[in-house]
This record gives structure tokens, sequence and C-alpha cells, in this order.
């Protein structure tokens, strides 16, 4: 077993999973309205600086007095610090009742993703509503999405499209994005629009059967986003059996017309050898071509950067790449930057399968230029480091030994020790 400086998980850069909600129009400037979004200004508004402990503890003397702010910030601090929703909730509930426009996203965020609660779409639209008639901008966009889809709500294209107007005229910066690019893909009228719109629908109301069948229609007219969501089918087995060769299919064909989230999404089979074969310098590419417009691609072409897949390991370069993705709103891409910055961190393992199959190494020096194509060549690389350094700790402790029995100046001089005279009962002795 190996011992030293060890390892520690949160070393281990995650290659992040890929959400299925994105797939298709509109999905990614809907996600603007999320927790991130949501809990913004907590740091400021309910922390104040303080330890969450003492900060919940004042909020929730204040809120039982009746104050509103206090009412969502004891609730937030559960929520957000805490973990604890069953306690958020009702600080929550209390807070948007009375007013706050920032409870009532919150809580129709928990209802329409289901975190923490049962999903229930029902619920999120009331609380959007209840966003809306509280002033929240946000809130009456995420309504608005709701009312798209048809989820808690009757399907109203033209009342979803009043809600977005409403929403952008009350300041929410997604708002007009959103009409735009509903605008754009009118305008452009790509063969398969409509069908990808009911087959975007029938998704999220999780008809999976009914969504596989539509995405094919317009996958094979070739409507790239129908052909990444096929492929997401058959990858996870959503309505039809799951086949990662087919996977890798359909990814490739939306990929070949640019489609940045396909490239990743075909990045990430590549790099794992599902339905391919592991190979990291495609993944690589395909990563870096994502990178121009996502930032999970940005991401991704970081970690290939820091554990040398595919490229020659540079941690300087990685943190480039982590980064840009910050800079495009990746929300780990700061914290990885940050780690790798200090150069007393670990470039650690790449995946929690890594660190299970190698144990705890002891931290070695960042393997500058080296280049691995597959995980075989990376493990290989990672346990002959790991018998260089047993063979090193070996020998420190039979010198180390050798001092420690040393009986004369000679013997001592040949372990490399230095001999000591000491005053004291027990004589000389090799340090």
């Amino acid at each position: 077993m190996l011992s030293g400086t060890y390892i520690v998980a949160r070393s281990i850069a995650p290659i992040r999973s890929r959400a299925v909600l994105f797939l298709v129009s509109f999905a990614a400037w809907v996600a603007a309205g999320s927790f991130a979004v949501a809990a913004a200004g907590l740091e400021d508004d309910c922390l104040e600086g303080s330890p969450a402990g003492l900060a919940l503890g004042a909020h929730l003397n204040k809120a039982k007095s009746g104050s509103t702010d206090s009412m969502f910030c004891a609730g937030a601090i559960y929520l957000y610090v805490q973990h604890d929703v069953r306690n958020a909730l009702p600080w929550l509930e209390r807070s948007a009742n009375a007013g706050d426009q920032r409870a009532p996203l919150v809580l129709g965020i928990l209802y329409e993703q289901g975190n923490g609660v049962r999903q229930d779409p029902g619920l999120a639209a009331h609380w959007y509503q209840k966003g809306m008639d509280n002033g929240n901008a946000a809130a009456v966009r995420r309504l608005a999405e709701l009312y798209r889809l048809g989820l808690g709500v009757p399907h109203d294209e033209a009342k979803a499209r009043a809600l977005l107007d409403k929403a952008a005229k009350m300041g929410d910066q997604a708002a007009p994005r959103i009409v735009a690019r509903q605008e754009r893909d009118r305008a452009a009228d790509k063969p398969g629009r409509e069908i990808n719109e009911k087959a975007y629908r029938a998704y999220r109301q999780k008809r999976y059967v009914q969504s596989a069948a539509l995405y094919r229609q317009c996958a094979e007219m070739g409507h790239d986003q129908c052909q990444l969501a096929l492929g997401v089918h058959y990858e996870y087995g959503q309505g039809l059996p799951a086949d990662d060769r087919q996977a890798v299919f359909w990814y490739g064909k939306s990929a070949e017309q640019g489609n940045a989230i396909a490239q990743k999404a075909l990045g990430l089979m590549f790099e794992l050898g599902k339905g391919v074969a592991e190979n990291w310098p495609e993944a690589f590419r395909l990563y870096a071509s994502s990178a121009a417009h996502y930032n999970e691609g940005a991401f991704q072409a970081g970690r290939m950067y820091q554990f040398g897949m595919g490229v020659p390991q540079n941690r300087a370069v990685a943190i480039n790449w982590y980064q840009k993705a910050a800079k495009m709103g990746h929300a780990q891409g700061a914290y990885w930057a940050k780690w790798l910055g200090d150069y007393s961190n670990c470039i650690g393992f790449r995946n929690e399968q890594e660190q299970k199959a190698l144990g705890f190494l002891r931290c070695a020096a960042d393997p500058v230029g080296a280049v691995f194509r597959n995980s075989a060549e990376r493990l290989a690389y990672l346990r002959e480091k790991g018998r260089e350094f047993d063979k090193a700790e070996a020998e420190i402790l039979a010198r180390q030994a050798q001092r420690w029995n040393a009986k004369t100046e000679s013997a001592c001089n040949a372990a490399g020790g230095v001999w000591m005279l000491s005053g004291s009962s027990q004589g000389a002795y090799c340090r």
C-alpha cells in the first residue's frame, strides 16, 4: 500500500453527465431561470458575511416577527446551504404569500424539476403565477414555457408568447432572446421544425415512446436537434431499447451539421468507449469543436489537457480552457481553474472509476507533455509511477533502518547518516 501525500476525492474532475432537457429549441434559454438565478444574492442579502448557522438564527427570529425578507432568507439558507428542503418549504411559502418576489421562483423551480419534492408541474405553475403577481420577471418566463409545453397547464402557444412579451417588458433578459430564437426558427422553417416541437412537448410530458417516434421522423428529415434527441433516446433507452451504437450514429449525424451539444455528446462516447472504440484524440477534437458555442465542450477540453487525454498534458492550458468555460457560464469552470492554479494541488484522477482502479496513489508531479490515447495507457502510466514511489519509499525506509542499527561511525557514514556524540549515558548514535 502506498503512503504519503494522497490524492483527495475533490481532486477528481467530473466528466459531468449530459442533461437531456436541452436537446431541442429554447430549453437552454429557459434554464437561465434555474437555482443559480433564484439564489442570486444569497451571500450578500442573507448571510451578510456571517456563518450560516448564526445568520439562520437571526433570520428565524426576524421571520417570526413578520419580516418577509427574513422568511425568504431562512428558507434560502435551509435550502441552499443546509440542503434541508423540508424546513425550507414553509418559510419560502410564507415569504411568497407575503409578497416576496424571489420565493415563488424558487418554489416553482423545485416543483417543476422535482428537486427534493415530488415533481408537480401544476404546482410549479401555481408558484410561477404567484411570482408574476409579486413582480418576478423570471417566473413569468418560466410560466410561459409551461404553457408552450402544456405542462401543468393547457397547451397554449398564444398565451406563452404573450407571457414572454410580458416578461421582457418586466426586464427579464432571457425572454427577448427566446422570442428572437423562436422567430429565427420559424423564419428558417427547417424541415421537421414543427415535428421537433411536438416531440419536445411529448418528451417533457414523459411520453417517451411518442417522443422517440416523432424525433425519428424529423431526424430522418435532417433536423440536427432531432438527431441529437434521438441519440439521447437510444443512449438512455427512453421509449426504445438502449443502443449505444445507434446513439453514436445519431450524435454523429447531428455533430456533422455543427450542433455543439451533439459534438460534446459524441466526444464523451469516444472518451468512454461507449458504442465506439475508446479514442481520446478524437474525443478532444470533438470537445474543441463544441467549445466554440457550448461551455460544456470548453470544460471537457480543459479536462483533456489536465490529464493528458489525447493531447499533451499541460496544467496551464487546462486552466485557460476552464477559464473559457467559466466565461461562457459553466458552473464549475472557475473552481477548477482556481484549483489547478495552486500548483500544490494534485492533478488527481480523471473520474471515480480511475480512482477505484488505482486506489489512493500519492500525488505525483504533473506528467507534463505526456499523451494518453486511452484509459489503458493512462492506467499503465499511473501504476508504474506507483511502483516507483514504492521503490523510493522502500529505499528510504531501508536507509533509516541502517542508520538506526549503526553501532560505529563508519557504519553510520555508509548509511548516509551523521555520527552524533552525546553527553548522555546513551553515548554516540547515528542520525
